[in-house]
């Protein structure tokens, strides 16, 4: 899987699992937290979500907004395809 591969498989998670149809769906640069999107539950998901997906846990000082605000700075945070 790569970078981009990851980020559509984070959007549908978040679609599919987080909003269950409700609100628009979320795209790649959709911001999570002004779009209220992600409340704190939603949040320990997503990180659970990454952290499943990388195969490593995120240390807790890294779990801050600006690298959750979007799938996209979540993928590029989080994500290596080396």
């Amino acid at each position: 899987m790569n970078r981009d591969e990851f980020t559509e498989r984070l959007i549908a998670y978040i679609n599919d699992h987080l909003l269950d149809g409700d609100g628009p769906p979320v795209a790649a640069n959709t911001n999570l937290f002004t779009g209220e999107v992600l409340d704190s539950l939603s949040l320990i998901r997503v990180l659970a979500f990454v952290e499943n997906a990388i195969g490593a846990t995120i240390p807790d000082e890294e779990i801050v907004m600006d690298r959750f605000a979007t799938p996209e700075k979540i993928a590029a945070s989080f994500w290596s395809d080396e």
